[in-house]
């Protein structure tokens, strides 16, 4: 064998090798994107349902507000079901 011969037998190695290597490091790339694009979606739904459980307790909280106001002030507020009542209570019919 020439040396030109084992050159080109050393280089076609080297290519062989570096081939490999481009081949792992692609799989690899390839798998972190998956497992991100996983990570991203579980993200993306948490952020939706965090969003969505914070509208549900602002509802709460302005039916709790209303309850409040209506059991702590019921002579202040007059009833809409007995308009009859003078003093608001909503059942004495005075």
């Amino acid at each position: 064998m020439s040396i030109t011969a084992a050159s080109r037998a050393r280089v076609k190695a080297m290519l062989r090798n570096a081939n490999a290597q481009v081949a792992e490091a692609h799989k690899i790339l390839t798998k972190q994107q998956k497992e991100a694009n996983k990570l991203k979606k579980e993200a993306t739904e948490a952020e939706r349902q965090a969003k969505a459980a914070k509208v549900a307790l602002c509802k709460q909280q302005r039916l709790l507000k209303k309850q409040i106001n209506a059991t702590l002030s019921p002579a202040v507020t007059p009833s809409k079901s007995k308009k009859g009542c003078s003093c608001g209570c909503g059942g004495c019919n005075k």
